[in-house]
């Protein structure tokens, strides 16, 4: 219709065959016949042109907001850039001065108590389970001997 080229034969087949598919037709024609015979100057209406620029004036003071958010951002990304570059001054300045010796020696008794205490540790928690187990073994062969004892 758009291309005002005729129909196809086999479209226009169907066409006479369907009931809903003529109807189609025949309105589409009909919308198309009053879309193309309607008057083409639409009258204006004369607050449209101040609404418009109404509208853009808003949309002006709107965007002003997020220049002043944007001022913000940048200041807090600064900030932080400047955080960042003293921490790592002060980790530069930190790492560079020399240790102080009896930190060495404190960290070498640590390591002295850490292997007294492996030593130490396993004894300490096995005692009193060897302990129990003596006694439950002194048991049953109590238990044993009486039974011996009492049997016929």
């Amino acid at each position: 219709m758009d291309s005002r080229k005729p129909l196809p034969q086999s479209f226009a087949r169907d066409i006479v065959a369907s009931d809903s598919l003529r109807r189609f037709q025949e309105g589409s024609a009909a919308l198309d016949r009053a879309l193309r015979d309607a008057p083409q100057e639409f009258p204006v209406p004369s607050m449209l042109h101040s609404s418009i620029m109404r509208a853009i004036n808003q949309t002006h003071r709107a965007a002003e907001p997020q220049k002043v958010s944007m001022v913000w951002r940048w200041a807090a990304a600064a900030a932080i850039a400047a955080l960042l570059l003293a921490g790592l001054s002060w980790q530069r300045h930190w790492l560079a001065s020399s240790p102080r010796p009896d930190s060495f020696a404190s960290i070498a008794n640590a390591f002295e108590t850490g292997d007294e205490l492996t030593r130490a540790l396993p004894t300490a928690v096995v005692a009193p389970l060897s302990d129990e187990w003596a006694r439950l073994g002194r048991d049953l062969n109590d238990t044993g001997q009486f039974l011996v004892a009492n049997l016929p």
